[in-house]
């Protein structure tokens, strides 16, 4: 069940400049915004209430809600400083500091991984991978090497610079969106690319990405034409959708999944956030604002409302952030069921290697028919008829023996349970005697059988007198 986002809540009179991140909370209770008047603000979600600011000493540039440690938040900042905050309190908070050894150098993207406990920070021109949760000192981290690839475009910066990064396969590979070299999967034991999708010689830059496992599939945000969808390790995109009309100035405009991966949302340079269907090319839903810059966007889920935050740049003190909600539900039942394994199946498949795939087609259809062929020829030329006597014989010849067995083991088992029986009988008729003589000997009685018997009285017969004999 689905309905069309409507605006539920505006957040005013907090941000002063333009917001630049935008993350709920892993409870879908909070949402923090950062922005470029160099705070952080903490807003209840179900009410709109402003709960808690942060103030700091460069713009905030990336927000990322701890998915382990509860109302813990890392940001990080255009002087390259990265934060933990947590226990916020009216009396304050708790901070402490990861320190890379890398000053005045601004922080792009951020990514947590909770199992193994990593933290990817997209610093300048390198990404560093350090471990969660360290004390406030240098930290000794692991940085990737720079991409190989150098493109060369007439009237660029061709800076290496992280845009988005994403763990995945816990932890072991991370996923690093470049500005102008595109998007590495990176392994991150060996160091080595595993897979690049490369711009080429087009002028298309990346923006943004955000990743989406289950359905093994990222989408890209890019700043001249529109966003990308593609499957994990395919250099083809599987979707394209274009923004309505061209701005005149290129923002980064962040991109995230909605509804469990079957839709995305994206900023707008015209102020029409569009929501697309990733199953096919229809729009779901365009969210309006007044023909303002949105550059921040976030989605949620909670209970059965999913929540959409759009947040305005460019505004100075009128910035704003909108929440949007609607009714959505995961369909249930086999149907449904069904048609999820359907779209995850398409993006499994590897439609970028159309060669790969068309030679597999062609083995399977040979193979069946190879299959089909042996079939028909065993139908047609086994004699069925004696193999069916032959099982006949065999099964009754089976069923005689088990017949017999199950006699054998009854009688045995009867035989031995007799046996037991009467061991058992002759042990308790023992046990009884034994503590029958033992409690006559302790009150003192003499044992059965050693009673004198009182002497017989003989009484003699009694015999009638003769009857006399009359003559």
């Amino acid at each position: 069940m689905e309905s069309a986002y409507v605006v539920h809540k505006t957040l005013l009179n907090e941000h002063t400049d333009s917001v630049n991140a935008l993350s709920f909370s892993p409870c879908g209770r909070y949402l923090a915004s950062g922005s470029s008047d160099r705070s952080i603000c903490i807003w209840k979600v179900s009410s709109g209430r402003f709960i808690f600011c942060v103030v700091f000493d460069s713009q905030i540039n990336a927000l990322l809600w701890h998915s382990v440690e509860k109302d813990t938040l890392i940001c990080g900042c255009e002087d390259g400083a990265v934060f933990y905050l947590s226990d916020f309190s009216p009396t304050g908070f708790a901070g402490r500091e990861v320190r890379l050894g890398v000053k005045d150098t601004p922080v792009f993207c951020l990514d947590l991984e909770p199992n193994m406990r990593l933290l990817a920070i997209g610093i300048g021109n390198e990404v560093h991978i350090t471990k969660d949760g360290c004390l406030p000192s240098y930290t000794a981290t692991t940085k990737l090497p720079h991409p190989q690839y150098k493109p060369q475009i007439e009237g660029r910066d061709c800076r290496i610079r992280p845009r988005s990064i994403h763990f995945y396969e816990r932890g072991k590979r991370l996923i690093v969106s470049y500005l102008n070299h595109g998007v590495i999967a990176w392994d991150i034991d060996s160091m080595t690319a595993l897979w690049h999708i490369r711009s080429r010689d087009t002028p298309k830059q990346i923006a943004s990405s955000a990743v989406y496992l289950d359905l093994n599939a990222i989408v890209i945000n890019t700043l001249q034409d529109g966003v990308y969808l593609f499957k994990l390790g395919s250099t083809k995109p599987v979707r394209k959708w274009v923004y309505d009309c061209e701005a005149e100035a290129r923002y980064p405009l962040l991109v995230s999944f909605l509804h469990d991966g079957k839709a995305i949302i994206s900023g707008s340079p015209t102020g029409s956030v569009c929501i697309w269907q990733t199953g096919s090319d229809d729009l779901y839903q365009v969210l309006p604002h007044s023909g303002n810059i949105i550059q921040a966007v976030s989605a949620a889920q909670r209970g059965a409302w999913s929540y959409v935050a759009t947040a305005s740049s460019g505004k100075g003190a009128d910035t704003y952030i909108k929440i949007w909600r609607a009714k959505y539900c995961a369909p249930r039942g086999q149907i449904a069921s069904f048609l999820d394994c359907i779209m995850i199946f398409r993006f499994s498949l590897d439609w970028s290697d159309y060669g790969r795939m068309s030679w597999t087609i062609m083995y399977s259809i040979v193979c069946a028919a190879v299959a089909c062929g042996l079939v028909r020829l065993a139908w047609y030329n086994i004699p069925w008829t004696w193999i069916a006597m032959f099982l006949t014989y065999s099964i009754g010849k089976v069923i005689i023996l088990l017949w017999q067995t199950a006699q054998f083991s009854y009688e045995c088992l009867h035989s031995l349970l007799l046996m037991m029986w009467g061991s058992l009988v002759d042990v308790w008729a023992a046990g009884v005697s034994y503590t029958r003589s033992a409690l006559r000997t302790f009150i003192g009685l003499p044992p059965v059988g050693s009673f004198p018997h009182p002497p017989y009285h003989q009484v003699p017969p009694q015999y009638d007198p003769p009857v006399p004999i009359l003559n």
